[in-house]
């Protein structure tokens, strides 16, 4: 996929972006390949392959959330994805960008210097321990492919408001990990709101994007620290 292709595509879509947006992402997709051997940042790193596997991929997001002027926070964000290309092409939200790794939030934090992005932080904290700072204080918590759902609901959904959403990226296990989840959607007075299958235009391969909304606050026991949240999942 190159950029007149993601242009096109996303238009199809509804979601209009400028040849300003495509320059950033651009010159994210350049940094990202040219920084990844020192950061450790992806696995894919031909442009083409950036262009639809991350860029694409992360602002279909958009297709089935109308992020307005959302406070969001992009948990395990890795490299910034879907976080850096939705602040790119939806640039009224307010992004947090939570990263465990030391280093890719050093690369996150030159992204966002080196593309001049507003109302973006990056902080450099696990989940289960930033929550203590944040708790029911955003209105969308996004993650994508940074932990099996059961978990990953745990981790996420004490960061939203009451009636907050969270958008889980899943791959191709996305319907069977949302089974396993039953206890956790319950427990963390959830609902599921949106689930349908995503595809790309080359990589066939079947994806799955989750809106959960909280219907109630979560109860204040969770999160659980992560030795428990990983050895007993809800």
């Amino acid at each position: 996929m190159d950029y007149q292709l993601l242009k096109k595509k996303l238009l199809e879509k509804g979601i209009k972006i400028t040849d300003d947006m495509i320059d950033k992402l651009d010159r994210y997709a350049t940094l990202l390949v040219e920084k990844n051997n020192e950061f450790n940042l992806t696995a894919i790193t031909k442009k083409e392959e950036i262009i639809e596997k991350h860029f694409y991929d992360s602002i279909l997001c958009g297709t089935i959330h109308n992020f307005k002027e959302d406070n969001v926070i992009d948990v395990g964000t890795g490299a910034g994805f879907p976080g850096i290309p939705l602040k790119i092409v939806f640039p009224e939200i307010k992004l947090t960008l939570l990263e465990a790794t030391k280093k890719k939030c050093n690369f996150l934090g030159n992204i966002v210097d080196e593309l001049n992005l507003k109302n973006v932080i990056v902080i450099n904290n696990r989940a289960e321990e930033y929550i203590n700072e944040k708790r029911e204080f955003y209105d969308v918590v996004i993650a994508r492919a940074v932990a099996p759902l059961n978990i990953l609901l745990e981790l996420c959904i004490p960061y939203i408001k009451v009636d907050g959403i969270m958008l889980a990226m899943k791959g191709k296990q996305g319907l069977k990990e949302l089974k396993v989840s039953q206890k956790a959607v319950k427990k963390l007075n959830l609902d599921v709101i949106f689930l349908e299958p995503m595809y790309l235009e080359t990589d066939k391969v079947e994806r799955y994007n989750i809106i959960f909304k909280k219907k109630a606050n979560t109860p204040i026991k969770y999160p659980r620290p992560y030795s428990q949240i990983k050895g007993k999942p809800l």
